[in-house]
């Protein structure tokens, strides 16, 4: 039987998988269908995954943080970030500007909303198919409706 953390990683795996724009490079698509081959045994390997690439890494630390912080489940925190500003490395100045991540932090609740509906933690193989997919963006997001 999995453990709570293991079901933890691989949901927000898969929200971090639902919000990319574009699907990833061969060579992690070929890291996750081997790693799909025994799931159960290697979801910390997702976990390493997930926080090594840039893409996924915001998703994924997001995702895991909304699903397990108090605070963000009573929906207390930040609501703006720094803006995106080009790095300069000859401006000393700390720039006063934000920008609002409001919608952001919606719609990743709103897939996470999806995957805790639609995740069968008895049925792991239903992850693995998404992972092994030749395009594992489009299957999550086809199979959580995101």
């Amino acid at each position: 039987m999995m453990k709570d953390a293991d079901i933890l990683t691989l949901k927000a795996f898969l929200a971090a998988l639902c919000q990319q724009r574009s699907p990833l490079s061969d060579i992690i698509e070929e890291k996750l269908a081997d790693i799909a081959q025994s799931l159960e045994t290697r979801i910390g390997e997702l976990h390493d995954l997930a926080i090594s690439i840039p893409a996924l890494k915001i998703p994924y630390e997001s995702a895991r943080l909304l699903l397990t912080d108090t605070a963000a489940k009573e929906k207390i925190g930040l609501k703006f970030l720094p803006a995106d500003n080009a790095d300069d490395d000859n401006n000393r100045e700390t720039p006063n500007i934000t920008r609002d991540i409001q919608d952001i932090i919606a719609q990743m609740e709103c897939t996470l909303a999806t995957i805790e509906a639609k995740f069968d933690r008895t049925k792991l193989d239903q992850t693995a198919q998404i992972l092994s997919d030749p395009n594992p963006v489009n299957s999550a997001k086809n199979k959580y409706g995101v």
